[in-house]
């Protein structure tokens, strides 16, 4: 798959110093457009590709959006649901376990 505006985004969000204020706020506001204009497909690409390329550097808040889109998309995906409570519990940690349900 080419790579989509929020795969672009996604990797500009990592790319940039948090020192960076003004550039940071101005990725972040691309990434939440592209997320919410992105395609079910592009979506889980940019996760597959993000979480294999920099899984550590990829803000919570990010993957958390995505994953909330895409279930509220796919809502019978129980593939999809089973790999962001994954995701989500291992980065998020044990506070998160009881918050989110998909």
């Amino acid at each position: 798959m080419k790579d989509s505006k929020v795969l672009l985004s996604a990797r500009q969000i990592i790319s940039i110093d948090s020192d960076n204020k003004e550039e940071l706020l101005i990725a972040n506001q691309n990434y939440i457009e592209a997320v919410c204009l992105s395609s079910i497909d592009e979506l889980k690409h940019m996760l597959t590709v993000m979480l294999n390329e920099d899984y550590m550097s990829f803000p919570f808040w990010a993957r958390l959006l995505a994953f909330r889109i895409l279930c509220s998309l796919t809502p019978n995906d129980t593939d999809l649901k089973n790999w962001a409570e994954s995701d989500i519990s291992a980065f998020g940690g044990p506070e998160w376990d009881n918050k989110i349900k998909w």
